[in-house]
């Protein structure tokens, strides 16, 4: 999915824990009907309250996923330090307005770690958030090739629906097979 606010992306985590919008690692001062105002994120509580929560990857856990080769971290999340090919491996480069959008999940070349499109199709928001912004990682459709390299980060607001940003999903604990 795309044109997601973080706010959004949280509350979907929490429907997927507890069933409720407001209810989960991301802690909101309203109800099902009516999130109300974001008051924070306990992860420990979540996970001492429902067992298993769903949450939006934080920047180290992204990063990881992404990047890491098992004993050094990689430029790409393909585990090298050549970029993608553009279409085939990974969705970005698309120039506007000529763009197509998001591809289907999986249909580029599977990542090192197992993942797919952590090397473009949509920025990823990830659970970090700085002041009154959260970090994105990873590249989209119509961004550039930096913006897939392990070293770019960025950030963008948690209340913007950006066309082109979406969000993935982790379990804590995290399953144990896959």
């Amino acid at each position: 999915v795309d044109c997601i606010s973080w706010y959004e992306a949280a509350q979907f985590c929490n429907y997927l824990t507890s069933g409720d919008k407001s209810h989960g690692a991301y802690l909101f001062s309203g109800d099902n009907t009516n999130p109300g105002d974001f008051i924070g994120i306990d992860r420990s509580l979540a996970v001492s309250t429902y067992g298993t929560v769903y949450v939006i990857p934080n920047h180290d856990e992204w990063h990881k996923a992404a990047y890491y080769t098992g004993s050094d971290y990689s430029t790409y999340a393909n585990g090298t330090n050549v970029a993608p090919i553009d279409g085939v491996d990974a969705n970005y480069g698309q120039i506007i307005p000529f763009h197509t959008g998001p591809w289907n999940v999986g249909s580029g070349t599977i990542e090192q770690n197992g993942t797919f499109d952590m090397m473009g199709n949509v920025l990823e928001l990830n659970e970090t958030k700085v002041s009154s912004s959260c970090i994105i990682r990873g590249g989209g459709y119509a961004g550039g090739e930096l913006y897939l390299r392990a070293s770019t980060i960025y950030s963008t607001y948690t209340f913007i629906e950006s066309s082109g940003t979406g969000f993935r999903v982790a379990s804590i604990p995290e399953p144990a097979t896959l």
